[in-house]
């Protein structure tokens, strides 16, 4: 009889997190968001080190936006749960969510994509042995690339693998650094992060995207 292969460790937390962020599209007052946020809550708390953990804190911002507290507000709760952290884990992880709240600021009205920034850097440069640094130096990447700054971003990415180059996060940066190049048709350097992505990771499943933006670049440029 034919054996199963054993599912790795971040399949299982893959499913994990899927399995919390299925919701009833009718939630009267928030109930399910609540209850969604809170448990991704502690999806990152338990998990700080997977490559899902950026989403779950993604996430974890958009369910409190749909309960409608003001940004301000929760502005002003994590500013005092950062001060009011038992340890520097916790300082960092309300850091992020000070990060993610201006972010969704920007994203909503177009403002506060600087802020976003500043509070992003202050998790790296004040909590760098914090696991949730290399989310944050992700996270300070992406608002660089929302709002059309993509020469800062491709340093940001570039820092992310320099700084943590253990972490799960950085063959998602090869897809986002290469999409850039290859908008730009700067064949030369979407070859450069693809062969470097699959010497890095041959079986990492940010394969298939990756290749692609180097297929079409080609394919547009006649090579």
């Amino acid at each position: 009889m034919k054996k199963s292969s054993p599912i790795d460790k971040e399949t299982i937390i893959e499913r994990e997190y899927k399995a919390i962020i299925k919701r009833k599209k009718d939630d009267p007052g928030g109930v399910v968001y609540k209850d969604t946020a809170q448990k991704l809550l502690e999806f990152v708390r338990k998990y700080p080190d997977s490559e899902w953990t950026a989403n779950a804190l993604h996430y974890m911002e958009f369910a409190n936006s749909i309960m409608r507290p003001p940004v301000e507000r929760r502005l002003e709760e994590y500013r005092k749960a950062v001060r009011k952290s038992k340890d520097n884990v916790e300082a960092s992880l309300a850091q992020i969510q000070i990060g993610l709240a201006y972010n969704e600021w920007y994203n909503t009205s177009g403002i506060h994509a600087e802020d976003a920034i500043e509070e992003f850097r202050k998790v790296v440069v004040n909590y760098p042995h914090s696991p949730y640094a290399d989310d944050a130096q992700l996270f300070l990447a992406g608002v660089y690339v929302t709002s059309n700054q993509d020469d800062k971003a491709l340093i940001e990415y570039r820092k992310l693998r320099t700084l943590y180059p253990n972490s799960s996060l950085i063959p998602s940066s090869y897809y986002v650094t290469a999409g850039i190049y290859a908008e730009r048709n700067d064949l030369a350097n979407v070859e450069k992060e693809a062969e470097e992505f699959k010497r890095r990771y041959p079986n990492n499943h940010w394969m298939h995207e990756v290749m692609l933006h180097l297929e079409k670049c080609r394919k547009r440029l006649g090579k």
